[in-house]
């Protein structure tokens, strides 16, 4: 994709050296005046009193009672993460020629500006909760906009999922506080005066807190994996074009079915029936379409209520 075509949002080369001159630039006041920068740098709240952590341009949060500016960026193919502690002088860019999200650059770039700070980040530390801590959590939450957020058990471990979106492990730090693994956020499950949990919050370290009602729709049924002859899958071994630009590629690697999407990490597609296969890091199906001989000819995926049809190409 050329560069020209996202215009502002993508016509500007620049280097981690020139971010960091246009902020020191910024911060002296040499591009606006220091009462409009502090706008910009003001968390403002909606008409609901709802603190949106966010201001002109830049999401505004705190660590260790130090001020944090920081903003993402990206375009096809390229990811941007900056942040600053604007009283004390510290500032990090980092780029990266990928957008592929297990590879974004957020939780090095704040890493490395709490070590610059001479704070380092540290995991919390998990305490184990009995089961009877663990399971009135299990459910479906919604929140305002009718988005699901499930909360299940698997292995002895807890895990939150937002339909559509990859789920991740949620570890207890107290019988109704959760945080997640890697990553600077925290689940507070709330209960009423009888001890029902009634809803939970997901607060990360930018961003308005989000929260999500419990419901008593019951959780979607675990999806089964099969066992089937490795030989099965030569045949659906080949190249899908689901878009222009966007295709499936679907190998065979130590008798397991692998399958990577454009700008995206390999990941193992699990049989649930001959033609049909789900996966784990995210909440996505795929099936395989044959003609009337038998010959694979597409593929349709599956994924937060929506079908993508693709055809076999190579």
């Amino acid at each position: 994709m050329s560069m020209s075509q996202p215009y502002a949002g993508g016509s500007l080369a620049s280097s981690v050296d020139d971010l960091a001159a246009w902020t020191e630039a910024l911060l002296a006041g040499k591009l606006i005046k220091r009462e409009t920068l502090e706008k910009a740098f003001t968390s403002y709240k909606l008409k609901d009193d709802l603190d949106t952590r966010y201001g002109y341009g830049w999401c505004i949060s705190r660590y260790e009672g130090h001020r944090l500016i920081e903003h993402d960026g990206g375009v096809n193919g390229f990811q941007a993460y900056a942040l600053f502690f604007p009283e004390d002088q510290v500032f990090v860019a980092l780029l990266t020629n990928s957008d592929i999200g297990e590879l974004r650059p957020e939780p090095l770039a704040f890493r490395a500006g709490c070590l610059a700070l001479g704070i380092p980040y540290k995991e919390p530390v998990p305490i184990s909760l009995p089961d009877k801590d663990l399971m009135p959590l299990i459910g479906v939450y919604v929140n305002a906009r009718g988005e699901e957020l499930h909360i299940k058990r698997q292995e002895n471990k807890m895990f939150g999922q937002i339909v559509g979106v990859g789920s991740s492990e949620i570890r207890p730090v107290s019988a109704i506080e959760f945080f997640v693994t890697d990553f600077p956020a925290r689940v507070h499950f709330l209960k009423d005066e009888k001890g029902v949990v009634t809803e939970l919050r997901f607060v990360a370290r930018i961003g308005p807190v989000q929260t999500y009602k419990k419901t008593g729709k019951p959780l979607p049924v675990e999806r089964k994996e099969i066992s089937l002859d490795p030989a099965l899958f030569d045949q659906y071994v080949g190249e899908y074009e689901l878009a222009p630009g966007f295709s499936a590629v679907i190998t065979k690697e130590d008798g397991k079915l692998m399958g990577q999407f454009t700008r995206q990490p390999k990941v193992e597609f699990y049989p649930e029936a001959e033609t049909k296969f789900f996966l784990k890091v995210v909440d996505a199906q795929v099936e395989f379409v044959k003609d009337d001989s038998g010959k694979v000819t597409g593929i349709i995926v599956f994924q937060g209520g929506r079908s993508l049809p693709g055809k076999k190409v190579k």
